[in-house]
């Protein structure tokens, strides 16, 4: 990169109204081309009808009565709720959102479901249609779109934490690692290591908030300097492997006393201190809960994750990095397709509260920069 570039590494623009200008010189011609070949308006991210699901699609699972398909939010996929008249049976249909996953990732992710819950672990289940497919392809406005119906499972997503739960939660988090180790270590999912959690989700946010130099450097400096706990293979057993990715509590369901693990769209190779990570997260940027009830929740879900795994305490370390590493990853999936979901997250506060929490996380941390 030239000295006194206006861009950052990756190419891309400092800051929004550079981003914007840029966008007007090379965006435009192509996206009038398109318009020109095509004959359809571009859109930036098109929402499935319903209705059209329900009598195009959905009769392929071969249910028994009246459909109905209503459309439930954008997030980082499409959601759909699924409910079968006659029977009040309810299942979700998810449409996966153009180009943020390759087909042989989304493939990769019901790979891992259908291994899970072979082995009995509790997790969401892809239905498969009358024709063997679990992937239903939609050719859209702005590209082809996969989709995928599961089965409803029942229960709720937890709003009240206690001791005994976040216990059987780390329990059954444990076996679900141990299960998944004994599956494929070729599944073509990400590895998460530093570069894809921290370093590409900061030049992501750099078009939105480019000017605030000061705050790029310390992400920069901070991921850096945490690298070696995503990047190196922890030693004890069962330390590295297929992690959930997004562990707060509305991935997570309890129904008769039985958890069960949804939302696997975030799945990857990764240190499990990671989805340790996760849980602390949800604790605290979900639940909202205060240090002192984190830390206690933290320790019951450790005593319950021990009775699976021998997770040594030089590992929590770890997690307090992976914490890090998480929220930053929080904030490039934030800037990485506003124009789908909205730009309601794109705030000054929001940056701000995050940068606010990294660096006093850190300043409490400084002994996790010391390399082992």
């Amino acid at each position: 990169m030239k000295q006194g570039s206006d861009n950052a590494p990756n190419g891309q623009p400092r800051n929004a109204r550079q981003w914007f200008e840029s966008t007007l010189s090379k965006g435009i011609g192509e996206i009038t081309r398109r318009f020109n070949l095509d004959g359809v308006f571009p859109v930036e991210a098109s929402v499935l009808s319903g209705d059209a699901l329900a009598s195009l699609v959905l009769p392929k699972y071969g249910f028994k009565g009246n459909i109905l398909c209503r459309f439930q939010g954008k997030e980082l996929n499409d959601l759909y709720r699924v409910t079968v008249v006659d029977s009040a049976e309810r299942h979700f249909f998810r449409v996966y959102r153009h180009g943020f996953w390759e087909a042989q990732e989304i493939a990769a992710e019901m790979q891992i479901l259908k291994f899970l819950n072979r082995a009995g672990i509790g997790s969401a289940e892809p239905m498969v249609d009358r024709d063997g497919e679990v992937l239903q392809v939609f050719k859209c406005p702005e590209g082809e779109r996969l989709g995928v119906l599961f089965r409803g499972m029942g229960g709720n997503h937890p709003r009240v934490w206690d001791a005994k739960l976040c216990e059987q939660f780390g329990t059954e988090l444990a076996k679900m690692h141990k299960t998944l180790d004994q599956g494929s270590n070729e599944w073509c999912r990400p590895i998460m290591n530093s570069t894809f959690t921290a370093l590409r989700s900061i030049e992501r946010a750099r078009p939105y908030f480019g000017g605030r130099t000061e705050d790029f450097e310390f992400l920069e400096t901070t991921a850096r300097g945490l690298a070696h706990h995503m990047d190196t293979v922890p030693r004890y057993q069962h330390g590295f492997g297929v992690v959930h990715g997004d562990l707060h509590e509305f991935n997570v369901l309890v129904s008769a006393n039985r958890i069960n693990f949804i939302d696997f769209d975030l799945c990857g190779y990764a240190p499990r201190a990671y989805d340790l990570a996760s849980f602390v997260w949800g604790r605290l940027f979900v639940s909202k809960d205060d240090v002192a009830t984190m830390s206690t929740h933290f320790d019951a879900m450790i005593e319950g994750y021990r009775k699976e795994i021998d997770f040594p305490d030089s590992e929590k370390d770890r997690v307090a990095a992976c914490l890090v590493f998480r929220e930053i990853f929080r904030i490039g999936l934030d800037c990485d397709g506003p124009a789908a979901w909205g730009y309601r997250w794109l705030t000054a506060e929001s940056w701000n509260n995050s940068l606010l929490f990294l660096r006093n996380w850190v300043k409490e941390h400084p002994y996790l920069f010391a390399h082992a």
